[in-house]
C-alpha cells in the first residue's frame, strides 16, 4: 500500500538529519567498535524521529521510507536487507533488521531510474555480485562482507564501508579488507 501526503515544509528537518548522519558516519574509525556502532542512527531511529516530528511520508513496505518534497529522502540500510537475510540463512545472528545503521539519500540517488542510483550501481557492481539473485546463491559470509566493503569504497562511500566492518565485527563475521 502506498500513502501519499504533503510534507508541509518539514523536509528541512529530514535534510538536517541526513547531514547529521553523514557527519556521524564520517567520524567513524576504519574498524568501529561495538560501542561506536551503538551510537549510530538506525532504521528504527529514523522512523521514530519521523513519527515524533509527525512527518508525513510515502511508505511502500517496511523497507521504504520517503519524505515527500523537492528532495524526497530515503533511509538506506547500509547492510541491505537481502544481504542480512542471506547471512541469517548462513547462521549469522543478524538481529532486528530495523536496528541496522542507515545513511539517508535522496530518492533519486537511492533507487532512482537512472544508472547512477546506489542500488542500480550495487546490482551491477562486480558482474552482479551484490544483486539480490547472486547474494541469494552465495555461501561465503566473508565474501559477502568483503564485496559490500569493496563496493562502498569504490563508490566513494568509505563511511558506509566502515559501518560494514563494524557490523561484521559485532557479529564475528571475518572480513579481509
Amino acid at each position: 500500500m502506498k500513502l501519499v501526503a504533503p510534507n508541509a515544509g518539514r523536509n528541512r528537518v529530514m535534510e538536517y538529519l541526513r547531514l547529521l548522519i553523514d557527519e556521524e558516519l564520517t567520524r567513524l574509525p576504519d574498524h568501529p567498535t561495538a560501542a561506536q556502532m551503538e551510537k549510530l542512527l538506525r532504521y528504527d531511529d529514523f522512523h521514530a524521529i519521523k513519527d515524533a516530528k509527525k512527518l508525513q511520508t510515502i511508505a511502500d513496505g517496511p523497507s521504504d521510507l520517503i519524505v515527500p518534497g523537492p528532495k524526497a529522502l530515503r533511509a538506506h540500510h547500509i547492510i541491505p536487507e537481502y544481504v542480512q537475510t542471506k547471512l541469517s540463512a548462513l547462521g549469522v545472528d543478524v538481529g532486528n533488521m530495523n536496528k541496522t545503521p542507515v545513511k539517508v539519500f535522496t530518492d533519486e540517488a537511492h533507487f532512482g531510474a537512472g544508472e547512477n542510483s546506489l542500488h542500480k550501481k550495487m546490482n551491477a557492481w562486480g558482474e552482479g555480485a551484490l544483486s539480490p539473485a547472486k547474494v541469494a546463491q552465495s555461501a561465503d559470509k566473508t565474501e559477502l562482507i568483503d564485496n559490500l566493503i569493496t563496493f562502498y569504497k569504490q563508490s566513494n562511500h568509505e563511511d558506509m564501508a566502515k559501518v560494514v566492518r563494524g557490523w561484521a565485527r559485532q557479529r564475528s563475521i571475518p572480513y579481509t579488507l
